[in-house]
């Protein structure tokens, strides 16, 4: 997130790109990411952002079908929580509260914020 660039504020804008950044690094989630039904624009821009993760990176890592249950170590790097729009907050922090039982073992996160935030 990036006070200096609004756009990339929203929440929703960075769960894709966290499943942008799976479907290159993650061998077989692009296929499970595809298998998945309700994928064009209209639905995504409508979901809610639990919903949107769901659907964009915790259930096509969670299919077994096309994604190993041991893969590589992979870590995503949440720099600067403090600046996420105010609006997604609540929901992304469920999110993050919730992350190791919505990602395989596999998948780390590390997450930073300006001490002294509302975060």
């Amino acid at each position: 997130f990036s006070r200096l660039y609004r756009r990339i504020n929203n929440v929703k804008i960075f769960i894709r790109a966290i499943s942008d950044q799976l479907r290159l690094s993650v061998d077989g989630f692009e296929k499970a990411l595809k298998s998945q039904k309700f994928m064009d624009e209209f639905f995504l821009r409508k979901m809610a952002v639990d919903v949107l993760f769901d659907k964009l990176v915790s259930r096509p890592l969670k299919n077994s079908k096309f994604v190993k249950a041991k893969q590589r170590r992979v870590v995503i790097i949440l720099d600067g929580l403090n600046e996420c729009q105010p609006q997604y907050l609540e929901p992304l922090i469920r999110i993050l509260d919730d992350w190791d039982n919505l990602t395989p073992s596999w998948l780390g996160l590390v997450v930073s914020s300006v001490s002294g935030s509302y975060v």
